[in-house]
């Protein structure tokens, strides 16, 4: 467990981390921090910084708070110090989460932050440092394959926008095929869809779906081949 305790931290020292999920600070967001700050004073503003070598202060989580500080003229903030922070890859998910508790990360931000994410620890994970769903994140790892989805993204599309464009167009996703990956998310999916709506369906639309998936199993009960039924009703 690493050593805590509270300073006062000179704002000349602290360094920015180039690293932190939220690569862009809206100007109204920040006019609204200020005037919270300097309605409310510096003492309930903590930051949280590890020292380095060079007598500076690493920022872990606050750059909003810091970045109002200065603009208000002030020369310090209390902050958490962590003496022995952790690694770098833990360090990243913790900002993520500090950060998405604030104010939720952007679509862009957060696809960055997941394309990071995404070899430290799982989808559950992700989804707890973010605090979107296990099926958000699967849809933006789902974005991460396809380079012209992600640059939709950056250009400020939301997710939603994004996934619907693409089913719709039925753009190229620039590969000769799914991947295994995605193409078991997308059996799982259809899955879930069937399994939810099986009840509704009569009876000759069971038939017909039956026929179709028996020797996609290995179910040997029906001899029909799939394209002899997949439109019967």
């Amino acid at each position: 467990m690493s050593a805590e305790r509270i300073e006062q931290v000179p704002l000349d020292r602290v360094r920015l981390d180039p690293e932190q999920p939220r690569q862009a600070v809206d100007e109204a967001e920040l006019g609204l921090l200020r005037a919270s700050m300097s309605e409310l004073g510096r003492t309930v503003q903590y930051i949280t910084v590890a020292p380095e070598a060079d007598g500076s202060w690493r920022l872990l989580s606050g750059e909003r708070r810091v970045r109002a500080a200065q603009s208000l003229g002030w020369a310090w903030l209390p902050a958490v110090v962590v003496d022995d922070p952790t690694d770098a890859p833990t360090r990243f998910v913790r900002q993520v989460a500090e950060n998405a508790a604030r104010s939720p990360l952007r679509p862009w931000e957060l696809c960055q932050a997941i394309d990071r994410m995404r070899g430290m620890a799982g989808p559950s994970e992700i989804a707890a440092a973010t605090g979107i769903s296990v099926r958000t994140v699967h849809n933006y790892l789902t974005v991460l394959e396809h380079p012209h989805l992600v640059e939709a993204l950056r250009g400020g599309k939301s997710l939603r926008s994004v996934l619907a464009a693409a089913t719709d167009t039925g753009a190229d996703t620039g590969a000769a095929g799914p991947s295994p990956q995605r193409s078991l998310r997308a059996a799982r999916r259809a899955t879930t869809t069937l399994v939810s709506t099986w009840d509704q369906l009569a009876p000759s639309e069971r038939a017909a779906l039956l026929a179709v998936l028996r020797p996609l199993l290995g179910d040997p009960a029906s001899a029909d081949p799939p394209e002899a039924v997949a439109g019967g009703r």
